[in-house]
């Protein structure tokens, strides 16, 4: 196994293995609305009365994946 002192780059992609009953959420721009709406499908299901708790939490859950998403980018800024 390599040390991290022999790595000359972080990595680009992560694998997350998470419990059953769990929703694993992807990050990828391409795929993240459509797991934030599967999600918050889920977690209204029953509830017909709150289509504005809905919204919230979608778009809360829509910056969060965001911002996480861009932990892992580089920043045009930094050095190379």
């Amino acid at each position: 196994m390599r040390t991290a002192e022999q790595f000359t780059s972080p990595p680009k992609d992560y694998n997350v293995v998470v419990p059953d009953g769990w929703f694993q959420l992807p990050l990828d721009p391409d795929d993240r609305d459509r797991g934030i709406a599967v999600l918050a499908e889920r977690m209204f299901r029953g509830v017909d009365n709150a289509p504005h708790l809905k919204q919230q939490f979608m778009r809360d859950l829509q910056r969060k994946a965001k911002d996480a998403y861009n932990v892992g980018e580089p920043s045009s800024t930094s050095p190379p």
